[in-house]
């Protein structure tokens, strides 16, 4: 489960794991968030959004680096799942970039985010190869739409990425 040299995982029992990744030391509880992933749709379904950004979203993910998959497999995070995925055009012939979060059963324990949540002195990248770079917050009052249901304590991990851009 470990996708880079530098990271650390450690077991806390019951579903429960410490990550440590560059300056972030999350408290996770992996089962309740696989349990939520795996029992709701996304806003990347048809059902949700039409939009052309939302419905090639899982296709792109899903081509990402194993390294990157793997990362968000082992904080239970379905890929094709995130809580919002948004970006700053409308899908032209070369636009790949995707942003969004994806929400996860925790807490920080360090590392929280002083200033712009984006600035990359902040940002874990889980495979230095590429270009998806992560951010976590768990102050609620700076997180996106938060999907019903979802279980507490919620740490939202921000995601900006440049993605393969599949055509549906």
């Amino acid at each position: 489960m470990c996708w880079s040299y530098e990271n650390e995982i450690r077991m806390k029992g019951a579903g429960k794991m410490i990550f440590e990744f560059k300056r972030y030391t999350l408290d996770i509880d992996i089962e309740k968030t696989k349990a939520f992933y795996d029992s709701n749709l996304s806003v990347t379904t048809s059902e949700a959004c039409s939009c052309t950004r939302c419905q090639c979203f899982p296709s792109a993910i899903m081509s990402s680096s194993n390294e990157v998959l793997n990362f968000l497999y082992s904080l239970g995070i379905d890929p094709r799942k995130p809580g919002e995925v948004f970006g700053f055009s409308d899908m032209g012939e070369y636009d790949n970039h995707y942003s969004g979060w994806y929400h996860i059963v925790g807490v920080i324990l360090k590392g929280k985010v002083t200033g712009k949540i984006y600035d990359d002195s902040n940002a874990f990248m889980p495979d230095e190869h590429s270009d998806y770079r992560v951010w976590f917050e768990d102050d609620p009052t700076k997180m996106g739409w938060i999907e019903t249901g979802f279980p507490h304590p919620i740490v939202e991990m921000s995601f900006a990425a440049e993605l393969p851009t599949p055509r549906k």
